[in-house]
């Protein structure tokens, strides 16, 4: 019997916080800061930013991140253009 398609586990859906938008313009800004368990970054070429291209990165980071109730983003541009989000 053909049972269809398995569905994907859920990634991350959560509340935008603009609060940690504000702190994930460090993540973009500041030099040395890096990724972790719960921030992420990625960082792209020819000052452009490419938010498709980010996620898909983040592929299996985003699934662990089901249980975050909230999240912000921000990015900046220039020769490495770097988006980097911040989950809580």
């Amino acid at each position: 019997m053909y049972q269809g398609i398995e569905p994907s586990p859920p990634i991350f859906i959560g509340k935008y916080s603009c609060k940690l938008e504000e702190d994930a313009y460090d993540l973009v800004n500041e030099p040395g800061v890096t990724a972790t368990d719960d921030k992420l970054i990625y960082t792209g070429g020819n000052g452009k930013v490419n938010l498709r291209d980010a996620v898909k990165s983040w592929k299996n980071e985003l699934k662990e991140m089901s249980e975050k109730k909230e999240f912000g983003c921000n990015f900046s541009l220039g020769d490495k253009s770097k988006i980097g989000c911040i989950f809580k």
